[in-house]
């Protein structure tokens, strides 16, 4: 039986991706959705739990901080790199498809 923290996360997770239309904001895809920082994350997600991650992604969401990608744009979109994150040219997105 799943503890009831993790039924909770999960529940928050189920209503965010609702909330950010179920789909990839940069191409259709439904499949292997994440949570993007629009401005790259200033904070480290492997010391939050689950439900503490997922009830941050809410309050970032409700200030437009956080949009749905696929795993795939997610990559293509930012790299971490000497001035920030940076844009890179993984998965052949076209550059006029990427918002920044």
């Amino acid at each position: 039986m799943a503890h009831r923290n993790t039924i909770r996360a999960k529940a928050i997770k189920a209503d965010l991706v609702e909330r950010l239309g179920g789909k990839c904001e940069l191409c259709p895809s439904r499949e292997d959705l994440q949570f993007d920082h629009r401005d790259g994350s200033d904070w480290v997600l492997n010391k939050l739990s689950y439900l503490a991650r997922m009830n941050l992604y809410k309050r970032e969401v409700e200030e437009n901080k956080i949009r749905l990608l696929c795993g795939m744009c997610n990559r293509a979109v930012r790299v971490p790199g000497e001035k920030g994150w940076q844009r890179t040219a993984y998965a052949g997105i076209p550059s006029e498809r990427i918002p920044f």
